[in-house]
């Protein structure tokens, strides 16, 4: 079974482009360097919200 970790997170500075560009740089290069990472996505919810999906082979590394 594989599992899913997601987050919600308020844009407080920078647009949601920007945003993905930072994701693309920060958090997917962190994530494929960790044990059970499959794959990692990241949506404009509006509002200046987004939200952040990452998916693992196991609950323990989603929640790592």
């Amino acid at each position: 079974m594989q599992y899913l970790r997601v987050a919600s997170y308020k844009i407080t500075k920078g647009t949601f482009p920007e945003i993905i560009d930072t994701a693309k740089e920060g958090m997917l290069r962190t994530f494929k360097a960790q044990p059970g990472f499959i794959r990692y996505g990241i949506a404009d919810t509006g509002a200046g919200t987004c939200l952040s999906i990452s998916l693992w082979e196991t609950r323990t590394q989603a929640e790592a």
